[in-house]
């Protein structure tokens, strides 16, 4: 009956904190990309690039603040 109790009172304490920690951590960027995103790349000097199902390619500089549009000549592979 006392671990009954406990586990009640443990439960009821937990949830809310539980709740609270489980909310999403996704920020809306406003459309700043059109279209759906297919594939996301970082690499190692903190550029993020993001290509889309309408043929275009991305690039942030600034951890996605900002979104420059890339043109496949523009595109340089190090």
């Amino acid at each position: 009956m006392k671990t009954l109790i406990l586990f009640t009172f443990l439960s009821l304490i937990l949830l809310p904190y539980n709740l609270l920690l489980s909310q999403a951590q996704w920020i809306d960027i406003s459309g700043q990309t059109p279209g759906n995103i297919l594939t996301v790349a970082i690499n190692p000097n903190d550029q993020i690039f993001v290509s889309t199902d309408r043929n275009k390619i991305y690039r942030s500089t600034d951890n996605g603040i900002t979104w420059d549009t890339l043109e496949f000549p523009d595109i340089q592979i190090k």
